[in-house]
């Protein structure tokens, strides 16, 4: 009996045993089914745009034209803003007529008047040869200015004009070894007392015998501005000595390309 019911129970486990087989072998025909389908789905799909790239040019494409856009807006204001400043400046100046005709001896010794520089741009500079210190160091700026300006500019429109306060010791001999050392277009005005007077009262120029040790050993005192006469031969605007050389060469610039293009 009892072997009966053990081969029974066996009887009745064989086909529980076998579903089961069954179930086992059927799971990896269903996984294979399921992986070769979704295989096979992924294949069958068309290639998608590729948004986010698309969208990321786009951005920097705009923001790339509003940068250009809004830089170019800045320097037109601030090119319109600068002119109103130079004109109201030059306004403030040339109102007052600084400058106009005079009759001068070069460093040639050769007669000089304002039409030796008519339509020329001029940085006018009055001093003194024995000048100690001032006078070599505001020539020198003016050097420095004018070789911060395009040189096909220099040599076609600008000029700097040394006048001399001292015309009882600054011959044209004298005026010719000391410009020298500066601009190649610096030019040494001299003359009797006379012609320097009227010109520096026509520039409003200043000068004075401060210390005199003998009748030739002497300091003068004066003015230290720097004068931009333009093509009219009247003062535009001026400079101090102590301007920064490559702001006072833009203004110069933008004056005479302004000039140029206007006239």
């Amino acid at each position: 009996m009892i072997r009966v019911a053990y081969l029974a129970a066996n009887k009745l486990l064989v086909p529980r045993y076998g579903a089961l087989v069954a179930a086992r072998e059927a799971v990896p025909l269903f996984r294979s089914f399921r992986t070769f389908s979704t295989s096979q789905g992924r294949h069958d799909e068309p290639d998608r745009p590729p948004v986010i790239r698309y969208k990321t040019a786009k951005i920097i494409v705009i923001l790339g034209v509003v940068v250009t856009c809004s830089l170019f807006l800045y320097m037109t204001i601030k090119r319109t803003l600068y002119k109103k400043e130079l004109q109201k400046t030059y306004s403030s100046v040339s109102h007052l007529k600084i400058g106009g005709p005079f009759d001068m001896v070069d460093h040639n010794g050769n007669v000089f008047t304002e039409k030796d520089i008519e339509g020329k741009f001029c940085l006018f500079y009055f001093g003194f040869v024995h000048c100690p210190d001032i006078c070599p160091e505001t020539l020198e700026r003016i050097t420095e200015i004018m070789n911060h300006l395009p040189p096909a500019l220099v040599d076609k429109y600008v000029r700097c004009i040394f006048v001399t306060v001292d015309p009882n010791r600054d011959t044209p001999q004298l005026m010719k070894k000391y410009i020298s050392e500066f601009h190649p277009q610096t030019i040494g005005l001299t003359g009797d007392k006379e012609q320097v007077d009227h010109i520096k009262e026509s520039f409003r120029a200043y000068s004075k015998i401060s210390l005199q040790v003998t009748p030739d050993d002497y300091i003068v005192d004066h003015s230290v501005g720097i004068y931009l006469v333009g093509p009219d031969g009247f003062v535009w605007t001026t400079f101090i000595k102590d301007r920064d050389v490559k702001e006072a060469a833009k203004q110069i610039e933008f004056i005479i390309t302004d000039y140029l293009k206007n006239k």
